[in-house]
């Protein structure tokens, strides 16, 4: 879904643009940022396909780019549910 959404923001007016219907506040967010989000969405997608495709395969580097992805959204779910305790009054 990364590198839909990444190609939907880098070349906007194809077919899969109705995918954005599924969730419209999203795009009007990421719509106005365009291009360069739109890339950084096409690398993680290739970042994303890349670690499956290793895991599935039992590579070495499959694991280990997974195990970095996995430990990246938890580093980052920690830090939003830290942010949220200390700034809310």
């Amino acid at each position: 879904m990364a590198f839909v959404a990444g190609t939907t923001l880098v070349w906007p007016g194809t077919f899969l643009d109705r995918l954005w219907m599924l969730n419209t506040r999203a795009y009007t967010q990421l719509a106005p940022l365009g291009y360069p989000v739109g890339i950084a969405f096409l690398l993680l997608g290739t970042i994303l396909a890349l670690a499956g495709v290793g895991w599935f395969l039992r590579h070495f580097w499959g694991w280990f780019l997974a195990v970095i992805v996995v430990a990246t959204q938890v580093v980052g779910n920690f830090g939003e549910c830290c942010e949220g305790r200390f700034t809310k009054g």
